[in-house]
């Protein structure tokens, strides 16, 4: 399991994050919805190490994390798909993949990618910064299974992605999420992440309005008229 318990974290002298307790278990599907600026990638980077904690704490596994370094947290069996794909763009797609895989895992890595995203195959000696939007989220997403982590954390998983390609990308979450690794995911579009989510949180203002079950929640209308529409109509006037 992973966990942040209060946590409060930012950039600089600023306050992004104010409180944010969250949990991701083992096969559990988990989304973090809110408008732009909500705070969303400043939670999936403090999850991660990118950003330290000033305060509250971050566990994985039961084990206190919080002062440990991104490498570290990454050895723990965190994996973080960052917005913009997360790609070495002047590497082909075979490098992509073995770099993703590490020194233990090099012989079976291009392997175990293909398997996840076989329509890469006719891709593999191609840089991996002239493959289309789609095929780069596959790349990216490739990590997961050539890494083999506990949790996965995706940020703006279907962000300029055609909607064929948003639905393949769900399945193989919706696949993994099956096989016992934790999701949690990230997105703008809300449609996405609750029909994917079993747990989802509503971030506004960089603190958490809502924590709990996608149905709990009624339709999408009314998800953005409680939580959203306020920030939006703030951002407009400022």
């Amino acid at each position: 399991m992973l966990e942040l318990r209060e946590a409060v974290a930012g950039y600089g002298d600023s306050t992004v994050l104010r409180g944010v307790s969250i949990e991701v278990s083992a096969g559990q599907a988990v989304s973090v919805v809110g408008p732009n600026g909500a705070g969303k990638t400043t939670l999936i980077r403090t999850i991660c190490g990118l950003l330290p904690v000033r305060s509250g704490a971050r566990i994985i596994d039961g084990v206190d994390a919080t002062a440990q370094s991104v490498h570290a947290i990454a050895r723990a069996g965190v994996c973080h798909i960052p917005e913009g794909r997360g790609v070495f763009p002047g590497l082909s797609v075979r490098d992509n993949m073995m770099l993703f895989a590490g020194s233990d895992g090099k012989r079976t890595a291009v392997e175990r990618g293909l398997s996840a995203f076989p329509q890469l195959t006719k891709h593999l000696n191609q840089r991996a910064g002239s493959l289309s939007g789609g095929q780069q989220q596959m790349l990216a997403l490739s990590r997961v299974v050539v890494s083999n982590p506990s949790v996965v954390l995706i940020d703006e998983a279907s962000l300029g992605l055609a909607p064929v390609i948003v639905d393949e990308i769900y399945d193989f979450l919706g696949r993994i999420v099956s096989e016992g690794i934790g999701v949690l995911v990230v997105e703008q579009y809300v449609t996405h992440a609750l029909r994917f989510a079993s747990h989802v949180y509503v971030l506004q203002r960089g603190a958490l309005v809502y924590s709990g079950a996608p149905n709990e929640l009624g339709s999408q209308e009314q998800l953005f008229e409680r939580y959203l529409e306020g920030d939006l109509e703030q951002s407009r006037s400022t």
